[in-house]
Formats: structure tokens, C-alpha cells, sequence
């Protein structure tokens, strides 16, 4: 009997469970949470295709840049030495041809390998992985519908081209990296070489930088994204489907299990290494200690500064040994910079006569220089409080540039062409033509938050202002925000 109640509690315990873990998984397939799936699916959509039109497209382009500085490479050694411009480039090389063509026979000549590194990407392991997850249950779930399906396979589609992408990338930095140092120990005994020689580190540099910046687009997930992941994370059957295809578990069974072993016979180890300092200290004689101190001081300097400025390097042989340009890396758009100004002409009992709206949008030429242009338009509010009317008064455009001093301090100037509308029946006297010059110049304060908006106060003076009939203000502030 007592048996048989036991059974009769066990069983019940089961079907308990049973029942509310299929009640939260139900929860999970509702109409809320597919919205969530919907959004998710869409973001990840977009920033996967931009992923990759912008990874072809920059591939393309720095490969076209590597092969001009090879052919120039090759055209000159041919001059200066045959025997090593056929060792390099073998006699199959052909110019003017796609250097990805070229690549696989340089490859097999030098025997190089451009089998890259694993490098674990979390955000696109998790990414890839869900949107997998999603779809190899798209066809048994009836809360999908036809639509959100399609969806689904067109995120997949685009998640396979951009792990592709990321793969050809990886074995593509590898192989110019190696190609590079082979290029740079074989030519130099040749000084006439090094212009052709840095045009190709320049473009072996740029490459790589370009595909870290790209890789920047996945960085920062969004609230949609966060909520999906948590909502996927809750279910039993994802979290066995991350252990058995994610990127690290593919890395853990690359190790030996328990009880195998790992050959280190080739790998350094801390005794050898200690002998060998050692036996170096000795070769420097009595002042060894002092030597040694100056050089790590001047070591960790050097390696700090590489720290900040190339933080996102993967490899001590991609350290530039020139001076970049970080702005060469970003799209056209991302140097863009649009903002809002705001200026108000002072009036009596607190009431601004009129004010200036307008907007602008400058280039940033380099890190510290910004060039575009600029348009307001001009608005009357009357002339006090008991008498408040609202009235065009004219428009401007422009073109302005800023230069960064020190900070948050700009040395800023502009040019602007003014419309004063019907000016001339105010007042016969006035001169007749509505168009007035003002060409101004001052500083411009700039603040920036986290949100990369940034908050701006400028003090301008108009060198032309005793031109004007009347004669307007000579100094002008403005106040806006950039972003």
C-alpha cells in the first residue's frame, strides 16, 4: 500500500510538471512574443545585408588598390632584378588581371598559408544561432505564418553570406599579412622600392582596419534584440541547440578529452626562457640592470600608446608604420555630420524681435576639420509682449568650416548671403537691394554626451556688418546641437 502511494504521488508530480512546462512554452509561441520575433528578425536583417554589401564592396575596392602596388612592385623589380621578380610573382603572373585570381597561384608558389586563426565573434555566434533556431522549427509551428516563414529564410540566407564573408575575410587578412612581411624581407636591399613597397602596406593596413570597422556594426545589439535573446535563452530546446552548434563548443572539441594529451614539445617554455634572459643579462656587463630598466620603460611606453591608438589589432606584425588616417576606414555617410542652430535678435521686455532657425551639414575632411554648408530661416515675433505677431522675415544659406583648437574650443568661420524680405517699402531710404553679404568668424564651444549628440555655443563677428543699411550687429551668437 505503501508503494502504491508513492507511485500514485510520483506520477501525479509528473504529469504536474509536464503540464506546466508545456503551458510555458506555449507561453512563448503567443502573439506578443512572435512580434518580438518579427522585430528581431527585421533589425537583424538589415544589419547582416549592410554587413555584407559593405564587406564585398571594400573588399573589392582595397584589392584592386593591392594589386596596382604589386604590378608597380613587380614592373620595377623586373628592371632591377629578374631572378627575384620571377621568385616573387612566378612567370604566370598576369597584369591587369583581378589580384584574387593571382593570389592562389603566389599562394602555391611561396607555399603560403592563409589558414586564419578562430577568432570567437559572440554577438554573430548568438545571432547566427537563433535565427537557425527559429527557422528549423519554421515549418512545425503554427503560430508562424507564411510571411514571418519568408522572413525567416531570407535572415538565414543573409546570415550564411555573411559567415561566409567573415571566413574569406579572415583567410584574405591572413595571407596579405604574410605576404607583406615576404614582401618587405625580400625588397629591402632595394631603397628605390619603398614608395611602391609602403602603397602596398597602406593598402594591406586599410584592409583590415576597414573589415574591424565593419565588424563594429554588430557591436551594440538593441532592446528588441536583448528582449528576443532572453525570450530564447527561457527555452529548454534552444539552450541544447547553442551547447551542440555554437562556435565555442566547436572549439571544446577541438581539445583531447579526458585523459588524451597535448604535444608542447615545440612550444617555449618559462625555464628556457629564463635561461635565455639570463645568458643575456650576462652579455651586457656591469650596468646590465640600468640598461634593461631604461629599455622596459621605454617598451611599456611605446606599447601603451599602440594600445590606445590600435586597440582593435589582433597582431603586433598589422602595427601601421606610417601615419593613418582613421577617417579612411568610414563610409561616406558616417563623415557626415548634420546639425541645428538657433539665434534669437534682441528685443524689449524679454521678447526676442525675431529669430533664426536653421540647419547644416559639413564634412569632416579630417579629424579635426569639418567644411559643408548652411541655410536659416528668419522669423518676426513682433515688437513686445503686448503685441506679438508672428511674420517671414527673409532667409540665408551658406557655407561655413571649423577647425578643432584644443577640446572643446573651434576657430569657425562662414560665409553667408542674407534675404531680408520686402525691406525696401519700409523704408524708401534703405537701399533697394534685399540681398546683404555678411561674412562672420569667432569660436564655437562643443560638448558631447554618450549619445554622440553634441550641444554647441558659437560667438561670431561680422567683419561686414558696416556695409549694411542699417547697419546690423556686429557680434552674433547662435546656440544649437550636432549629431
Amino acid at each position: 500500500m505503501k508503494h502504491f502511494l508513492m507511485m500514485l504521488l510520483l506520477i501525479f508530480l509528473l504529469c504536474f510538471f509536464s503540464e506546466a512546462k508545456q503551458d510555458y512554452f506555449c507561453s512563448l509561441n503567443n502573439s506578443d512574443t512572435i512580434l518580438v520575433y518579427k522585430r528581431y528578425l527585421g533589425i537583424s536583417y538589415r544589419k547582416t545585408k549592410l554587413f555584407n554589401n559593405r564587406c564585398e564592396r571594400n573588399r573589392k575596392k582595397y584589392f584592386r588598390n593591392l594589386r596596382s602596388a604589386e604590378e608597380k612592385i613587380k614592373t620595377r623589380l623586373d628592371k632591377v632584378n629578374p631572378r627575384l621578380s620571377n621568385y616573387l610573382y612566378g612567370l604566370n603572373y598576369k597584369m591587369n588581371a583581378p589580384y584574387l585570381s593571382q593570389v592562389k597561384s603566389i599562394k602555391n608558389k611561396l607555399q603560403i598559408q592563409s589558414n586564419s586563426p578562430n577568432i570567437y565573434f559572440a554577438y554573430f555566434d548568438t545571432l547566427k544561432n537563433s535565427i537557425r533556431y527559429l527557422n528549423s522549427n519554421a515549418d512545425s509551428n503554427q503560430f508562424y505564418s507564411p510571411r514571418f516563414r519568408k522572413k525567416l529564410r531570407k535572415a538565414e540566407k543573409e546570415i550564411t553570406r555573411a559567415e561566409k564573408n567573415i571566413i574569406e575575410s579572415n583567410s584574405d587578412n591572413a595571407f596579405i599579412r604574410q605576404r607583406k612581411i615576404i614582401l618587405k624581407n625580400a625588397l629591402q636591399k632595394y631603397p628605390e622600392l619603398d614608395d611602391e613597397l609602403l602603397s602596398f602596406k597602406k593598402g594591406a593596413y586599410y584592409n583590415l582596419a576597414t573589415f574591424d570597422e565593419l565588424k563594429q556594426t554588430f557591436k551594440d545589439p538593441t532592446s528588441i534584440e536583448n528582449n528576443a535573446t532572453k525570450f530564447l535563452l527561457a527555452d529548454f530546446y534552444y539552450r541544447n541547440f547553442i551547447t551542440a552548434n555554437s562556435d565555442l563548443s566547436s572549439f571544446a572539441k577541438s581539445f583531447p578529452k579526458s585523459g588524451g594529451s597535448v604535444a608542447f614539445s615545440s612550444m617555449q617554455t618559462t625555464i628556457q626562457t629564463g635561461d635565455l634572459m639570463q645568458h643575456s643579462i650576462k652579455n651586457l656587463g656591469p650596468d646590465a640592470k640600468h640598461i634593461l630598466e631604461s629599455n622596459m620603460a621605454e617598451m611599456h611606453s611605446s606599447l601603451s600608446k599602440a594600445k590606445t591608438q590600435f586597440s582593435s589589432l589582433e597582431n603586433l606584425a598589422d602595427l601601421p608604420e606610417f601615419k593613418i588616417n582613421p577617417l579612411k576606414t568610414k563610409p561616406f555617410f558616417e563623415r557626415v555630420k548634420f546639425g541645428f542652430d538657433l539665434h534669437f535678435s534682441p528685443g524689449t521686455l524679454f521678447v526676442p524681435v525675431s529669430g533664426e532657425f536653421g540647419v547644416h551639414a559639413g564634412y569632416q575632411i579630417s579629424q579635426r576639420t569639418i567644411a559643408g554648408g548652411t541655410s536659416f530661416y528668419r522669423v518676426g515675433f513682433g515688437d513686445g509682449v503686448r503685441n506679438i505677431v508672428w511674420s517671414h522675415e527673409g532667409l540665408s544659406y551658406g557655407t561655413y568650416a571649423e577647425h578643432n583648437l584644443k577640446r572643446i574650443i573651434f576657430a569657425y568661420i562662414t560665409f553667408e548671403r542674407k534675404y531680408y524680405y520686402d525691406v525696401s517699402y519700409r523704408n524708401e531710404s534703405l537701399d533697394k537691394s534685399t540681398w546683404k553679404n555678411s561674412l562672420m568668424a569667432g569660436f564655437k564651444l562643443k560638448t558631447q554626451n554618450k549619445k554622440k549628440r553634441s550641444y554647441c555655443v558659437s560667438l561670431l563677428y561680422d567683419f561686414m556688418h558696416e556695409l549694411q543699411i542699417p547697419f546690423t550687429p556686429a557680434l552674433t551668437y547662435r546656440v544649437g546641437w550636432e549629431f
